[in-house]
Order: C-alpha cells, then sequence, then structure tokens
C-alpha cells in the first residue's frame, strides 16, 4: 500500500513486488510506522517519506513526503523507530530523540503536546537501543535497565498498572535485558540469558503465554533460554530461536502465521523444519523472515501487494519471494493521459539490451492487472492507445502499468499509473461493527469526522486517499456516526458500532 508516499518511490501507486527506493546504495537500517517511513543512511544521516500528519516525519510541516526527504543535518544518528504516528531514534552519543503525535506521552517529553522536529528525551546519554508499538515507546539503556513510556491502557508499559506515563519509567529493576520489540499494544523483551519475556495486550494469544489474558508486567515464555529474536505486529508474533528455527504464536485470520491454516495459537508453533532462519519482521497482519542464504519469504495477508509476490492473494505458509532482476533497460518516463475518446500511454526508455516487449496491463483497482495489448521493443519512445470504447466509466480509476518482458522470459513491472473516470462520491465503512479497526472507502472525501453519540468529535482527519484505516480501540463499546465531508462542500454520514 502507498496511498500517502510511505514507499519512497515517487508516487502513491501500490506495489505489488519489490522495486528500489531511489537509486542510493548507503541504506543501514529502516523503520516503518503505520503510512510513514524512517530511515538512516551510513553516513548517519536521517530520512523520511509518507504520512506527516502529526509531524512523523520530523521535517517542522505536515507536508507529505513520496520520496526520501532528509531530517535536519546531523550525521550522528544510530539508530531509528516508529510507532503509528510518531518516531523516536537514538543518536551515536547515547541521547535519545522524539517527534509527532505526542496524545498519548508516547513521545516521552513529560507532556502530551505533538512535536514538529526531533526533541530530546531527557538529558541521559546511556541510551542503548529503542521500540515502539501504536502509542507507546520502550528503551534499553546500556546499562541493561528497561524503560518505558506512552499508552498503557493494556499493560504494555510492563510497570504492573494501566497507567498513561508522560516521561520514560523504570520497568522492575533486572539489568539484563538485550533486546526489545513493540506490537500493536504488547512488547516482549529478550534477557542476556535469551529468555523471553512478554507483557500487554493479548486478546489472540499474542503474548504466546498459552491464555488470552492482558498481561501488566513481563511474563517469561515458556522455560527455553534459546530466543534470539522477537517481532511483533498488531494481533501477533513471531520469533527465531538460536538453532535456527521459526515460531510463531497470536491471531492467524489471514495466515500470518505461516502454519498452514488460519487457527489462532496462543503458545508458540514451530513453521516448517528449516534451521536456517535469520530475522523475522510483521507488518500488521503478514509476516516476512529471511534465511541465512539471503532467501526471503512471505506469509499472510497481501490485500495491498504487501507481500511482494507480484498479486493479491493471501499466503497461509511462507512463499518465496523473487529477487528483483536488474534488467539492461531504464524506463525514463511513464504517463497515461484520459483523452476524449481513449486514453494514451506514453513511455520512453534508454539502455535497452536484450529486451523483448512490453506486455501493457490495466486493472480497475490497482492489484489484479491483465494484459490488454503488446508493443515490440526497439524504439525507445513508445505509444499505445486503450480506446474508450474498452473503458467501464462506472469505475472510479483506471490502474496501468508495464509489463517489460527479456529475451530469455524474464520480465519487470514499471510503477502504476491511474487515470481517473468519474469520482465516486459514497462512503463506506467496514467491518461494522468494529472491534479494534476499521476501513473507511472515502472517494471524493476531504475531512472525516468521527462523532459519539453526544455529538462530541472523537477524530478528525484529513483525507488525502480513496481509503483510511482507523484505530477504533480508544473509543470504547458504543455507536459513532461518520461524517464524511465532500470535496464538493456535501456532507455524507454513516453509522459506526464499535465492540
Amino acid at each position: 500500500q502507498n496511498n500517502y508516499g510511505q514507499l519512497g518511490n515517487g508516487n502513491t501507486n501500490t506495489q505489488q513486488s519489490p522495486m528500489p527506493v531511489g537509486s542510493d546504495t548507503n541504506w543501514q537500517s529502516v523503520a516503518c510506522g503505520a503510512y510513514h517511513t524512517i530511515a538512516i543512511k551510513t553516513d548517519g544521516t536521517l530520512w523520511a517519506w509518507g504520512v506527516n500528519y502529526y509531524y512523523q516525519l520530523g521535517t517542522g510541516d505536515t507536508t507529505q513526503q513520496n520520496s526520501p526527504v532528509q531530517i535536519g543535518s546531523d550525521t550522528n544518528w544510530q539508530s531509528v523507530a516508529c510507532g503509528f504516528n510518531h518516531s523516536i531514534a537514538v543518536r551515536t552519543d547515547g541521547t535519545i530523540w522524539a517527534w509527532g503525535c505526542n496524545s498519548e506521552g508516547q513521545l516521552g517529553i513529560g507532556n502530551t503536546t505533538n512535536q514538529r522536529n526531533p526533541v530530546q528525551i531527557g538529558n541521559a546519554t546511556n541510551w542503548q537501543l529503542i521500540a515502539c508499538g501504536d502509542e507507546h515507546s520502550i528503551a534499553i539503556k546500556n546499562d541493561g535497565t528497561l524503560w518505558a513510556l506512552g499508552w498503557n491502557g493494556y499493560g504494555q508499559l510492563g510497570n504492573g498498572n494501566i497507567t498513561q506515563q508522560n516521561s520514560p519509567v523504570q520497568i522492575g529493576s533486572a539489568t539484563n535485558w538485550k533486546l526489545v520489540i513493540c506490537g500493536n499494544q504488547q512488547t516482549f523483551g529478550i534477557k542476556n540469558d535469551s529468555s523471553l519475556w512478554a507483557w500487554g495486550e493479548n486478546d489472540y494469544g499474542q503474548l504466546g503465554n498459552g491464555n488470552n489474558i492482558n498481561q501488566y508486567s513481563p511474563v517469561q515464555i515458556g522455560s527455553g533460554s534459546n530466543w534470539h529474536s522477537v517481532a511483533s505486529g498488531v494481533f501477533h508474533t513471531s520469533a527465531i530461536k538460536t538453532d535456527g528455527t521459526l515460531w510463531a504464536w497470536g491471531f492467524n485470520g489471514y495466515g500470518q502465521l505461516g502454519i498452514g491454516n488460519t487457527t489462532n495459537q496462543s503458545s508458540p508453533v514451530q513453521i516448517g523444519s528449516a534451521t536456517n532462519w535469520q530475522f523475522a519482521a510483521c507488518g500488521q497482519f503478514h509476516t516476512i523472515a529471511t534465511k541465512t542464504n539471503s532467501s526471503l519469504w512471505i506469509c499472510g495477508a497481501n490485500i495491498f501487494g504487501q507481500l511482494g509476490i507480484g498479486n493479491t492473494t493471501n499466503q497461509y505458509s511462507p512463499v518465496r519471494v523473487a529477487c528483483p532482476k536488474i534488467f539492461p533497460l531504464t524506463l525514463t518516463s511513464f504517463t497515461s493521459t484520459l483523452q476524449q475518446n481513449n486514453v494514451l500511454l506514453n513511455w520512453h526508455t534508454t539502455n535497452e539490451v536484450n529486451v523483448s516487449h512490453f506486455n501493457i496491463q490495466r486493472s480497475s483497482n490497482g492489484k489484479e492487472f491483465t494484459t490488454i495489448g503488446k508493443v515490440n521493443a526497439g524504439n525507445k519512445e513508445y505509444s499505445f492507445i486503450d480506446a474508450i470504447s474498452n473503458l467501464e466509466l462506472g469505475i472510479r480509476n483506471w490502474y496501468y502499468r508495464l509489463e517489460i518482458m527479456d529475451k530469455d522470459g524474464s520480465k519487470q513491472y514499471s510503477s502504476v499509473n491511474s487515470v481517473q473516470l468519474k469520482v465516486n462520491s459514497e462512503i463506506k465503512v467496514y467491518p461494522n461493527p468494529a472491534k479494534d479497526m476499521v476501513t473507511i472507502d472515502c472517494a471524493g472525501a476531504k475531512e472525516l469526522v468521527i462523532i459519539d453519540y453526544l455529538g462530541r468529535t472523537i477524530k478528525q482527519l484529513k483525507v488525502n486517499s480513496e481509503q483510511l484505516i482507523v484505530n477504533t480501540k480508544q473509543f470504547g463499546k458504543g455507536v459513532y456516526v461518520v461524517k464524511a465531508i465532500l470535496k464538493n462542500g456535501e456532507v455524507k454520514t454513516e453509522k459506526l458500532v464499535v465492540e
């Protein structure tokens, strides 16, 4: 999904296969929030792109960025983590800095004021590692102590209660914490003895302790002391043991546990029998892992092509992602223009070597594409006309891409272009009733307002895409109204029930 430019490739088109972000080859590390991305280069500079409503990019404004932009001019950034709408980073001097949304004290600066630019948390210079959940943050100092800050409604801070913390508080007195990561509203830590600990929300067994009871303090997961690393999504968790085996637990509605079915698991279960897993990461409802041979494997939800396998089919067991081949071709431009009786596609190339032809592909949703034509290679300047008689005017947009075919049968894809045919101003809210998350289709809207039964505004959102995903956990159970203010001045409403 790329509706806010969070992929950093210069546009807002969905991508179903891996594509490079620019041409730089000196990226060191990267972190992803809900709709924004922060990365560090090998020269210690910090870069950001994606949505910026709450200043989560740290650029001093709320301007969305579709390509990487540098944050300040400092060259001593060491590591970075992203929450839903906030970001926190550690510098090489051991100081810790935060910016973005601070509604729940997740920035740790003693208040709940959003921050446009990175601001230092306290004056300590011995911070080592940081992790961010939805609206909470956890950090480790170089003395092995564990600290937490932000929202605590599920006990995700691990300090024995559910009280919000606007400044860092120490979790227990242990001095042997080695690694910490955060899921949506849950937290995991690994100690120096390789034991695994968890706390926070546990509705779907995502803590892995065999039940569905929230935990307000760290509890050990099993009795083993052979955990190497851990990752967590919204409601699921994946981890690798020191023997190279891969394990998963929690919510499995999209097959994100990779065990071949959609059954939830409240305790760790092994994925396959391979013993060469190296690294695992979790998205909202999908999992990505690498093996020691540098191969990339994925499973889970794929509605936006987030698995990178060229389609939108969910995967219930790990499947390998093909490594993108660097073709002997540079696509310098690709445009699509709606004319009176057709859509005109134009593209220019350089460095064509061994290229056979271009398949022109079209989609009504930006996900599933069908080939509608073929143009032979060899000209460097190309055009293709899609006749208006072929178009379904009831569809809001047509999406186009080029499938570039090499003579040896290999292929690569261009970015996706969209052509607006007809604006549909209806809004749709689903699932409804909702429990944790709700998706709002809002084409034609410029602003969304969520109102409770007393008429109070609960959430107000600017709209710059056709779809928004809203976290409903903090709304409380009840009936709400989603009010969409359209670009033409009209107002439309839909009822939302939160269970």
